[in-house]
C-alpha cells in the first residue's frame, strides 16, 4: 500500500520525507471550506497553521507505517471496508446510463397503483419523476449488485462447508466474552432508496486542524 500523500506535480508548501503538500491542494482545500471558515485562513500565519495540521496527520501516518500498523488488525478492518465502499461507489453510482424519458412512462404505467395521490398520477409532476428516477436506480443497482457478487463468488470459488458449519454450536447461556478482533464488515443488499445500505462512512484523508 503507497501510503504517500502526494503522487503527482505541484507546487510544494510544505516537505516530508519523500512527501509534500502542495499550493493546489491548499487551494482546494480553502476553496472546499465554507467562505466564514475561509476568513479564518488569510494571513500567512494562519495559511501555515492549517498546513501544519495537515502535516502533523502525514507525519504521525508514516511513523505508525514504520512501525508495521499498516497490518494491525483493526487496521486492516478499517481499510478493507473503506475499499468496498469505494468499489460499491464505483460500481453502483458512478456507472450506468441516464435514465430515459421512455423507462421513467413505463415505470409509471407499470406501478400505477402505488401513485395514489392524486398529483403523483401526473408525470409531469417534478415529486413524481424524482421518485420515479430514485426507484429505477436503486433497481439498476440491486441488478448490478447480485451480478458483482455473482460474478466474484464464481471467480473465486466459494464454497460453505455445510457440514462444518453444522456442527458450530454457541451456548446461549454462555457469557458474553470481550472482542478478539474488529468485527467483520458486512455489507447487505442496497436499500430501497438506492445505494449500499449501512455502509462504512467515508474516511476523510486528513483531521480538520486545530
Amino acid at each position: 500500500m503507497d501510503l504517500r500523500h502526494q503522487r503527482g506535480g505541484g507546487t510544494p508548501v510544505a516537505t516530508f520525507g519523500d512527501d509534500a503538500i502542495t499550493s493546489e491542494e491548499l487551494t482546494q482545500r480553502l476553496l472546499e471550506m465554507s467562505p466564514y471558515l475561509r476568513t479564518r485562513y488569510q494571513t500567512p500565519e494562519q495559511k501555515r497553521e492549517y498546513v501544519e495540521g495537515l502535516t502533523r496527520f502525514e507525519l504521525l501516518a508514516r511513523e505508525a507505517a514504520r512501525r508495521g500498523l499498516q497490518n494491525d488488525p483493526e487496521v486492516v478492518a478499517s481499510t478493507k471496508k473503506a475499499m468496498v465502499h469505494r468499489l460499491l461507489q464505483k460500481e453502483l453510482e458512478e456507472k450506468g446510463s441516464p435514465i430515459t424519458d421512455a423507462e421513467i412512462a413505463a415505470y409509471h404505467e407499470q406501478h400505477r397503483a402505488e401513485f395514489l395521490r392524486p398529483e403523483e398520477v401526473k408525470l409531469e409532476e417534478p415529486r413524481t419523476r424524482t421518485r420515479i428516477i430514485q426507484s429505477i436506480r436503486a433497481e439498476r443497482q440491486q441488478r448490478d449488485y447480485e451480478a458483482l457478487l455473482a460474478r466474484l463468488t464464481k471467480e473465486d470459488a466459494l464454497k460453505v462447508n455445510e457440514e462444518a458449519l453444522a456442527k458450530v454450536e454457541v451456548d446461549l447461556k454462555a457469557p458474553t466474552r470481550a472482542p478478539s478482533g474488529p468485527a467483520p464488515g458486512f455489507i447487505p443488499a442496497p436499500s430501497a432508496q438506492g445505494g449500499p445500505a449501512a455502509l462504512p462512512a467515508r474516511v476523510p484523508p486528513f483531521p480538520t486542524p486545530h
